[in-house]
């Protein structure tokens, strides 16, 4: 009687030392998302709906795609970055993209989320899309959907300084949208998109090129997405945060492959605002320069 419990208590002794072992196993294989600590009163996530029942459907009619297996990757050329409608009377001579050049032939307007792209130059009053510079998406977005110019945002964040995911310190709600941040991007996760972009406000997009603007939420989210979903991401690295109270500013470099296989990169300025039970985006800046 004797052997058959301490046999049973050696078993019982195995077993929970596998199970730890899994445990720290599935910790490690899970990796960032092991570090996730949700709000600031430990609250749930919110609900988030479909992302079909907030993108909506697009009229696109036509096809813009432009990509060519046999021609040669275009050359977009750089423009001042706050380059704006020349006055009368001053003449400049840039070259300005037209259409985009999709992932494959297949790839039609009707594809992407955002409904209102504008494919071609506008000659008149151009509203530039953050993702000018990456050529697997259209270049400029409807003037009438934004509003130019906006107020600066009012943000309290402190001194910029590097950011290691495997070491930081920041808000607990701070990293955690960090972290959805990063893996939005380099997974195409619309549902962590949607909870970075929530309904119901309005966000400011500066682009690499022309004014900036204002669009509301439900917008941005379509044209969030469809970078996200869409670009071919190698890595998204936030490399420096500004945290404040309720704000914080975070700077990224985007490596991604473009529709030709050759490696590109972008840097990212994403500003986040604190609201009920999380960071949601503020402000979103793209440059070919860091930022």
């Amino acid at each position: 009687m004797k052997f058959t419990s301490l046999s049973s208590l050696v078993i019982l002794s195995l077993g929970l030392s596998s199970f730890a072992q899994a445990q720290h196993r599935d910790s490690q294989e899970h990796g960032r998302d092991g570090h996730r600590d949700r709000g600031r009163d430990h609250a749930p996530p919110p609900h988030v709906e479909s992302p079909e029942t907030r993108f909506g459907h697009n009229e696109y009619r036509d096809n813009h795609n432009h990509f060519d297996h046999s021609g040669k990757p275009p050359i977009f050329a750089p423009i001042p970055r706050h380059w704006d409608a020349p006055r009368p009377g001053v003449s400049l001579n840039l070259s300005f993209r037209s259409g985009y050049y999709g992932y494959g032939l297949d790839w039609r307007d009707s594809s992407f989320r955002y409904r209102f792209y504008v494919f071609d130059y506008p000659k008149v009053n151009p509203a530039f899309s953050p993702w000018y510079y990456y050529p697997q998406l259209p270049g400029y977005v409807d003037a009438g959907k934004v509003s130019f110019n906006p107020a600066p945002l009012r943000t309290d964040v402190g001194r910029r300084e590097a950011y290691d995911s495997r070491t930081d310190h920041l808000d607990k709600d701070l990293s955690n949208a960090i972290l959805d941040l990063t893996d939005a991007v380099e997974k195409g996760d619309t549902k962590l998109s949607g909870q970075l972009v929530p309904r119901g406000y309005n966000v400011v997009v500066d682009p690499p090129t022309g004014r900036s603007y204002r669009m509301n939420s439900d917008d941005f989210y379509g044209l969030f997405s469809d970078m996200t979903a869409i670009t071919r991401t190698r890595t998204f690295e936030v490399t420096e945060v500004q945290e404040g109270r309720d704000w914080a500013q975070v700077y990224a470099r985007h490596d991604f492959d473009d529709p030709w296989g050759r490696s590109t990169t972008e840097y990212v300025r994403v500003t986040l605002e604190y609201a009920k039970n999380g960071f949601r985006i503020a402000e979103l800046a793209t440059s070919r320069r860091s930022l």
